[in-house]
C-alpha cells in the first residue's frame, strides 16, 4: 500500500509508528492515513500517551483517513467504531480538518480491494462538493453512511407515542364523537374514534348524523383577533367550556340523519329513513336515540333546514 500511495501522490510516503509521532515528523497540512485500529481497538482502551499522539496527528493533518477493521457493515466488531464519534466531534471543532473513517473487514480479499478504494477516498477528500466522511467496504464495494429522514416511519412512530390530532375528513374518520383533550380549553376540541355498539336497545334506532343543531341559548359568542387583524367569531359551548352540567355530558339537543339500524320492537321506522331527532347527544357521527324521539323527513326536506324549524 505504501508503494501505491507513493505513485498516487508522487511523493515519498513515510511509515511511522504511533509511539514515534511528533510535531517535527507530522508537518502542518499533512495527509495522514492511520491503520492503528485495523486489527485491534485503541480508542476503547487508550492511554494518555496514545491520546497525546493522536492529538498531534489531528492538529497537523489537513486530511486524516482512519482505517478500521471492524466490519461495521455487518456489525462485526463495535469496539472499533468509537472513531466515528471522535471524527464527528473533531470536525465540528476544527472545520478545516477532513477526518475520513474507512471501515473494512480485515480479510485478505478485502484488504486487496481496499488499496484502490483508498485512492478513491483520497481523491474525493479534495472535492468540496462531496461532504461524505464515513465509508464501509463490503465485498470490495464502498458504502456511504448517510442519514436521511424516513418521513413515513417518523410519522408512524410519532403517532404511536403522541396523542396529537390528525386532520382528516369525517368520511374517513368513521365513527367518532366530539371531545376536548383539556377541560375548558376550546382550542383542544377534537373528534375521537369510537367503536360500534353491537347491542342496540330494542326500542332505539341508530342514526348516521348528517347535521346537528346548536341552540343559541347554550352558546357564548366572543371575538378573537388573528394575526391578519381580522375579527373571527368563535362559538364556545357552555358544556365544553365547563360552565354547566348536562346529563352524561351531552352537548347538543337535536340532529338529523339517516337510520342505519333499528331495535327489535321499532315499528315506525326502517333502515334508510331520513329522520329529525330531538334528543340530547354528544356530537357523534352515529347517535342512538329512542324511536319516539324521531320524526320522519321527506326526501325534499333538507337535513339542515329541518333543524331550524
Amino acid at each position: 500500500m505504501q508503494a501505491r500511495l507513493s505513485i498516487f501522490t508522487g511523493q515519498n510516503v513515510a511509515r511511522v509508528a504511533l509511539s514515534e509521532v511528533s510535531a517535527s515528523i507530522i508537518k502542518p497540512q499533512s495527509i495522514v492515513i492511520s491503520t492503528i485500529e485495523l486489527y485491534t481497538p485503541l480508542l476503547m482502551n487508550s492511554k494518555p500517551e496514545d491520546l497525546k499522539q493522536i492529538k498531534i496527528l489531528t492538529n497537523n493533518a489537513s486530511t486524516f483517513l482512519w482505517i478500521t477493521g471492524g466490519n461495521l457493515y455487518k456489525a462485526g466488531n463495535p469496539s472499533l467504531s468509537l472513531v466515528l464519534g471522535l471524527s464527528r466531534a473533531l470536525m465540528l471543532e476544527q472545520p478545516s480538518l477532513r477526518f475520513i473513517v474507512f471501515d473494512i473487514e480485515n480479510t485478505k480479499d478485502e484488504l486487496m480491494a481496499a488499496k484502490e478504494n483508498l485512492i478513491t477516498l483520497l481523491e474525493r477528500s479534495h472535492d468540496d462538493s462531496k461532504k461524505d466522511y464515513e465509508f464501509f467496504q463490503q465485498d470490495g464495494l464502498l458504502y456511504i453512511s448517510r442519514f436521511y429522514p424516513d418521513t413515513i416511519l417518523n410519522k408512524t412512530f410519532s403517532d404511536s407515542i403522541s396523542s396529537d390530532s390528525n386532520e382528516i375528513s369525517l368520511r374517513e374518520a368513521g365513527r367518532c364523537r366530539l371531545s376536548m383533550k383539556y377541560s375548558g380549553q376550546i382550542n383542544t376540541i377534537e373528534f375521537i374514534k369510537e367503536h360500534r355498539t353491537e347491542v342496540l336497545t330494542q326500542d332505539h334506532v341508530e342514526v348516521h348524523v348528517k347535521s346537528i343543531g346548536i341552540n343559541a341559548k347554550v352558546l357564548i359568542s366572543y371575538k378573537s383577533q388573528n394575526g391578519a387583524g381580522q375579527l373571527i367569531h368563535i362559538q364556545d359551548l357552555y358544556v365544553l367550556g365547563n360552565q354547566i352540567d348536562t346529563k352524561d355530558g351531552t352537548s347538543a339537543l337535536e340532529f338529523s340523519g339517516i337510520i342505519t339500524r333499528i331495535g327489535a320492537t321499532v315499528s315506525d321506522f326502517k333502515v334508510g329513513d331520513r329522520v329529525l331527532a330531538m334528543a340530547p347527544n354528544h356530537f357523534r357521527t352515529y347517535e342512538y336515540v329512542p324511536e319516539w324521539a324521531c320524526c320522519k323527513l321527506s326526501q325534499t326536506e333538507g337535513f339542515s333546514v329541518s333543524l331550524n324549524l
